[in-house]
Formats: structure tokens, C-alpha cells, sequence
């Protein structure tokens, strides 16, 4: 895997072996980047990378000059992936956070975020928990622009306070960007 775009562009991540870490694609982090791009102001915003995995979304969004970054995951070696390509891209920790939470269970934001991405494994019913959690323990800045990837044929029921804005499909992942309502 490789960096798309900014500073970072063509930098190489790793991603831990195995079956706990599914990391998005090049094709669909491009596509959302192409659709993040045209309505985000990237040197003034903080971005989420919820279920982060490799922590890819959030070092992209550094690349491309955010703000600040945090990053969400329950799983140890998804965390210890997101640390190393961190310290590999040689990213200023003053410009990041690392959480090892469930995203139904997080704890009181420290900042709001403005760009959200978040990559739930696919089927497991955690979008509307981690929905409600950020809403809930503040992590969402006044107006978020929020991405969520899930399989092609899930089916999310969303709390009635988010409501589906756009929704693309790319082979078999589909990236839905969600509105607070």
C-alpha cells in the first residue's frame, strides 16, 4: 500500500498479515479522496479515522495537510500497524492520537472532527454504535462530513440522526457519505 497524494505521496505502509486487519483498497481510498477533495479544506480541518486498521485514511489526510488526526481501533495489531507507518511517514506526534477503544465505547473526545472516515469490519453491525458513540461523547465537530465503507449488499439502519447524502459502489465495497441531521 501506498500513500496517494501530499507530502507523503508514494510512501509505502504495511499492513499486518492475517485476517483481523482488511485494508481499503487503493481504488476506493482514491475514490473518496476524489470525493472528499472538492469539500474539504484540508488545512483547516481535524480527521477520524474510526476502525482505523493501517491508519491509512488518517495519514492520507496528514499528507494532504490536516490539521490534526486521531485514530480508533480496538484491535492491538491494528494499532501497532498505525503506530509504525506513523513513525515511518516520520509524522510530528503533535499532529496525532491513538485511541485502543471499541467504537461503541469511547471515551469523551478531546477535540471535534470534521472529516470522519469509518471502516467497520463489514457485516458486524458497528457503524449506527460508533454513529451514536461520536455523537455522544463529542467528537463531532458543528457540521461533519461523514464516510462510511461497508460491503456492497449491507444493510445499515442509521440512528434518525444521520441520514444518507451520496452512496457509490466500487466492486464490492461501498462508500456511503452520511449528514447529521
Amino acid at each position: 500500500m501506498r500513500i496517494i497524494a501530499g507530502k507523503y505521496k508514494g510512501r509505502r505502509i504495511i499492513c499486518p498479515e492475517g485476517k483481523t486487519v482488511r485494508p481499503t483498497s487503493d481504488m476506493v481510498r482514491s475514490a473518496t479522496f476524489n470525493i472528499l477533495n472538492n469539500i474539504v479544506d484540508w488545512e483547516n480541518a481535524n480527521a477520524l479515522d474510526v476502525c482505523c486498521g493501517t491508519g491509512a485514511f488518517g495519514i492520507e489526510a496528514l499528507s494532504r495537510g490536516v490539521k490534526f488526526a486521531a485514530f480508533i481501533d480496538s484491535s492491538r495489531e491494528a494499532i501497532e500497524a498505525t503506530r509504525h507507518n506513523l513513525a515511518k511517514v516520520n509524522e510530528d506526534p503533535a499532529h496525532y492520537e491513538i485511541y485502543s477503544n471499541a467504537v461503541e465505547n469511547l471515551p469523551a473526545a478531546r477535540r471535534q472532527f470534521d472529516v470522519i472516515y469509518i471502516d467497520p469490519p463489514y457485516s458486524a453491525g458497528l457503524v449506527p454504535k460508533a454513529l451514536k458513540s461520536l455523537r455522544e461523547k463529542g467528537w463531532l465537530a458543528e457540521k461533519p462530513i461523514i464516510i462510511v465503507e461497508t460491503g456492497e449488499r449491507e444493510k445499515i439502519i442509521f440512528p434518525p440522526e444521520f441520514e444518507v447524502r451520496d452512496e457509490r459502489r466500487y466492486g464490492n465495497t461501498k462508500l456511503l457519505r452520511i449528514k447529521l441531521v
